[in-house]
């Protein structure tokens, strides 16, 4: 039967951690990571237990980091940040975007959750400094250029934690906007925003970067009993929570989950407790290669 694992901890001292979803590289899964208040960036190979560091991104890296399709490329941003840091794997280098436009006045745009259309494409929710407003801009790699549209959404008390996108690339999803509780969706083709999915109760949304799914986990919950769940963006249905994790200790609880694993439902979740931090717990085995995938959420 499959049981949650504990891994390894972590290389610095980040008051946060984000991953991006994981990549199969050769015969090993590996998954990079940066963290909020120490700019530094890792890889970390699921199957040996291992970190890596990597080239030093351009900034500070605050949420989930997102995956180009073909597994090449990576986007982050920083927090209240305009523009987007560009990761390629290959190459071990990072790239900035020019400052996203404003979308209210002449205040400055803070650039938020990630997700690519496809290997060239990226979009992401702007909400600007000091307003409820926000807006989903386009942003193409190879030329480094902006696009915004007309209509706008009210976020009230948050802005999102996750943005996905539906696999035939028509239609984004927001995890938290307006409610801590509540996904929104905006379909490109009309420029039009609509509540999606509630989520079910004691839940929220994760910052997650999965690229169509959003993941949401217990806001609160007896120690050893959270669980996680996803909105699969093909038909918003909600998937059954995973079991609980029993190797939890007392007076800590789940927090922080970023990244998937496209295809898979495998997870590994934060727990705010002494190191270590990071479980992981498998569910399916993979086809191919025989051995399983894990996914992290953090």
């Amino acid at each position: 039967m499959p049981s949650w694992v504990s891994e390894a901890s972590w290389p610095e001292a980040w008051s946060q951690i984000f991953f991006s979803p994981i990549v199969v590289s050769g015969s090993q899964y590996i998954v990079y990571a940066g963290g909020y208040n120490v700019t530094k960036f890792y890889k970390y190979n699921i199957d040996a237990d291992a970190w890596t560091e990597l080239a030093a991104p351009p900034g500070v890296i605050y949420g989930a980091i997102s995956m180009s399709p073909d597994g090449t490329k990576l986007a982050a941003h920083a927090v209240n940040g305009s523009v987007l840091f560009i990761y390629s794997i290959a190459g071990n280098s990072w790239t900035s975007s020019a400052a996203a436009p404003s979308i209210v006045g002449v205040e400055a745009t803070n650039l938020y959750p990630t997700v690519w259309t496809d290997n060239d494409t990226i979009w992401c929710e702007a909400r600007n400094a000091n307003t409820t407003i926000a807006k989903c801009l386009k942003y193409v790699v190879s030329t480094d250029t902006w696009s915004q549209y007309t209509n706008s959404i009210t976020t009230g008390v948050s802005n999102a934690q996750a943005i996905g996108i539906t696999p035939d690339g028509t239609t984004l999803y927001f995890g938290q906007i307006a409610f801590y509780y509540r996904s929104y969706k905006y379909v490109i083709s009309t420029d039009t925003y609509s509540v999606a999915v509630d989520l079910p109760s004691s839940y929220y949304f994760a910052a997650a970067s999965d690229q169509n799914r959003l993941w949401h986990g217990a806001d609160t919950a007896t120690p050893g009993s959270e669980t996680t769940r996803y909105i699969d963006l093909t038909d918003e249905s909600v998937s059954a929570p995973s079991p609980a994790n029993s190797g939890v200790t007392a007076g800590v609880r789940a927090a922080n989950f970023p990244a998937g694993f496209y295809g898979t439902t495998e997870v590994i979740e934060h727990w705010d407790t002494a190191e270590p931090k990071n479980w992981s717990y498998i569910t399916n085995p993979s086809p191919s290669p025989a051995f399983m995938p894990r996914v992290f959420i953090i």
